[in-house]
């Protein structure tokens, strides 16, 4: 993110400590230290920080909003492509991206500029296997889940149901090729961010595989095993876990997608079995007499 902009950053900004490079420490003169220790944005504070400010205090630091009717507002001069790109990444690598998506979903930030994102609000889940609520709130779910906050796992959990409103029902499935719908969407909105193309890449085969892992018990190893020996599947699996995770069915399923992966890898370094781990039956050739010709 750039520094800040304009005029709505005054005496009483949270960003108006200054550093002192001759005593190596940092100047209090509007006492604004102690704010920052209770990690609390009052009703004063809310004309002195942008929008995207907040989102930042609260994704990064775990920063609050006391109760309030006022919301910082979004800035009048629209946030051009690198901004925008920085902002959200900044967001889903903090350690409350839950908490700051919620922030800036609230404050018109996806409907301004993220709208294939916008959307997913508008979309119901089945409480029997989705009780956390629509498509939106399960997104933000998975992010309390992660391990670490990794900008492509981070960006595939993000994207990962972004298919879901443009999805049918057919045969009793509701969101229909979701994941694939969701990847050609997912393509878009990163290359209009202009994310850089290797990120890209990994971000969309996170997207279009991520229903892949809950079903290796039933699919046979030969058609997914080119998505089984990606560098990649790994992180996969985790996108997996924190999307299983959210819906409080457990991670049984996660655990068992690891077994299969496990032995895939087993296998596939076994010269003596498939993939599948059968073993292989090798043709002993004929034993022939030689006998000496006088």
């Amino acid at each position: 993110m750039h520094g800040s902009t304009g005029s709505g950053m005054d005496a009483e900004s949270f960003f108006s400590l200054l550093y002192d490079p001759i005593q190596g420490k940092f100047l209090d003169p509007l006492g604004i230290y102690g704010t920052l220790r209770k990690k609390r944005i009052v009703e004063r504070d809310i004309d002195t920080l942008l929008g995207y400010e907040v989102a930042l205090l609260i994704a990064r630091y775990g920063f609050q909003i006391e109760p309030t009717e006022r919301v910082p507002s979004i800035e009048s001069v629209p946030l051009d492509t690198q901004t925008q790109r920085d902002l959200l990444s900044l967001v889903l690598t903090g350690k409350h991206t839950a908490s700051g998506l919620q922030f800036l979903f609230h404050a018109g930030y996806f409907h301004r500029y993220w709208p294939e994102l916008g959307g997913l609000k508008d979309v119901s889940h089945s409480k029997e296997y989705h009780p956390e609520g629509d498509v939106w709130d399960h997104t933000t779910e998975t992010f309390m889940y992660r391990k670490n906050q990794d900008l492509s796992i981070s960006l595939a959990l993000l994207l990962h149901d972004v298919g879901k409103p443009h999805a049918q029902t057919i045969e009793g499935r509701k969101f229909d090729k979701h994941a694939e719908i969701g990847t050609r969407i997912a393509s878009q909105f990163l290359h209009r961010l202009e994310f850089t193309e290797p990120l890209v890449t990994k971000v969309l085969f996170l997207v279009r595989n991520h229903m892949m892992p809950g079903a290796l018990k039933t699919l046979p190893i030969y058609r997914v095993e080119k998505v089984l020996e990606s560098d990649w599947f790994p992180e996969l699996l985790e996108v997996y876990r924190c999307d299983l995770s959210s819906t409080f069915r457990g991670p049984g399923g996660y655990y068992e997608a690891c077994k299969i992966y496990r032995a895939f890898l087993r296998n596939k370094k076994n010269p003596f079995r498939t993939v599948e781990g059968k073993k292989i039956q090798r043709i002993r050739e004929p034993f022939v007499v030689h006998t000496r010709r006088h």
